[in-house]
Formats: C-alpha cells, structure tokens, sequence
C-alpha cells in the first residue's frame, strides 16, 4: 500500500506543477503565483493554492485535497528594514528576528517577485559587503559575492 500512495502523491504533484502550482515549503501546498490577487490596501498578494494528501488506512487510500490562500507582502525585506530603522535606528533587532540560531523564532521565508521562488533565510549580518563574503563553492574554490555573480551572470 506505501507504493500507491507514493504514487498517488507523484501523479497529484505532477498535475499541480503542470497547471503552473509551485510548492512552498516542506509541507503538500502549492499555489499559483500567476493567479494572485492584490489586496493594495494591505500591502498584500494573495496566491490561490491547494494542499494534498493521500493518507493510509486499513480501508485503503485516501487523498484529501483543500483550497487554501498564501498571503505574501508585497514589500520587499529591504524596505522592511528600512522602516524598522526609521522607528528603532538600530538594527539588532531587526537581525535578531531573522536569527533562524534561536529556537524561539521560525525561519523567515522570502519569495523573489521576479519568478516566485522561495527562499528560507538563516540570518542577516552588517558585518560583511559583497566584497568581503567569501564562501567556497561545490568545487572548492573560494569567491566573494561579487565575482560569484560576475561568474554566473
């Protein structure tokens, strides 16, 4: 019985990816960021989805699927930080909540406006530019932000 409900779960993925439905986070929801809806007044986007299930029991498979709404700000994480520092003028705070380091706190997820792709964030930092971040890549050569984006675009 596993196998038909994997199967059962590759075939329900598979058609919302054909009709456009990306999924967001680790959890069966997908939403179509091409039919949003914009809620202006609130700064808000509404993106239209459905979560999928397929669950076993000793009567068989059963696949539950629900309507539900993502509601994503339409404001970017700059300009939130830049409204934390108009009212606060210090931005520990502000690090602090994107910490993913503290188990208080979820991780915060962004989506790109450009192609609806998300994003979890583990943390923000003053204390690196693009010129001073070097990270090593799969091949195990060292770059900085820049020249890793001069490379790749």
């Amino acid at each position: 019985m596993p196998d038909v409900q994997n199967i059962f779960n590759t075939i329900l993925k598979a058609s919302l990816r054909q009709k456009k439905y990306n999924q967001i986070g680790r959890l069966p929801k997908f939403f179509n960021a091409l039919d949003k809806i914009s809620i202006d007044q609130f700064r808000l986007n509404a993106w239209p989805g459905y979560e999928v299930k397929t669950v076993l029991s000793t009567q068989g498979v059963f696949m539950n699927i629900e309507s539900c709404t993502k509601f994503v700000n339409q404001e970017s994480v700059l300009k939130n930080f830049q409204g934390f520092m108009q009212y606060n003028g210090n931005p520990k705070g502000f690090y602090e909540d994107f910490n993913s380091s503290n188990l208080d706190k979820d991780r915060k997820t962004v989506i790109t406006s450009h192609d609806s792709r998300s994003y979890q964030i583990d943390g923000m930092s003053d204390e690196f530019t693009p010129e001073t971040f070097y990270f090593k890549l799969r091949d195990g050569t060292e770059n900085n932000m820049v020249e890793y984006f001069w490379k790749r675009y």
